[in-house]
């Protein structure tokens, strides 16, 4: 809570430090994320009136009482902008990405077993979407799109409570397409 904090309060004092300029940079967060209790923040560089990147780092935790789940994500994707009639970072744009993410899983109860998980996972993507600078400051912007994510998994168990000792095993085949929403407010700079 005190780091989404932090983060909204930083958006909002950046976005009055720089009121003059035209923006070249933008630096986002997205809202889905927010509400399924992550947080995944957004640095897009301009790098001429069609094109610019972007590098999206996340995070999520989620707990209840007997498990606990950790991902982390670095997705770079490179923006193309379509519209003829607006400059990036305004308007309609596609843009193919590679998501690489590591996440872990652990579930136990008391001290009687223990389960853990590592997932790495990688995934080519392409979104489409659209951005608007209000006043080259605000930014807003909606994209969505397929990603398609290959995985790697190792399991492993902890039942010597109860006399089976630990094991370790590896789990293939954790991949599929999936569809990604984002939906992001920002500041350009």
């Amino acid at each position: 809570m005190y780091i989404r904090f932090l983060l909204i309060s930083c958006l909002v004092g950046l976005t009055s430090f720089f009121c003059n300029a035209q923006s070249q940079n933008v630096l986002k967060m997205d809202l889905v994320s927010v509400f399924q209790k992550g947080v995944l923040v957004s640095y897009e560089r301009i790098l001429n009136d069609s094109r610019s990147v972007e590098l999206a780092v996340g995070y999520t935790s989620k707990r209840d009482l007997f498990s606990k789940i950790q991902v982390a994500t670095i997705t770079p994707q490179y923006k193309f902008y379509v519209s003829d009639w607006e400059s990036a970072p305004n308007g309609f744009y596609f843009a193919p990405s590679l998501t690489y993410g590591y996440g872990r899983a652990e579930e136990s109860l008391l001290s009687l077993w223990s389960t853990s998980v590592s997932v790495h996972l990688i995934g080519p993507g392409l979104n489409l979407g659209y951005q608007k600078l209000i006043k080259d400051k605000i930014a807003l912007e909606a994209s969505l799109g397929p990603v398609y994510y290959s995985a790697l998994a190792t399991a492993s168990s902890d039942y010597s409570a109860i006399g089976i000792s630990p094991q370790s095993i590896k789990l293939d085949g954790f991949s599929g397409f999936a569809l990604q929403l984002n939906l992001n407010v920002g500041i350009g700079f």
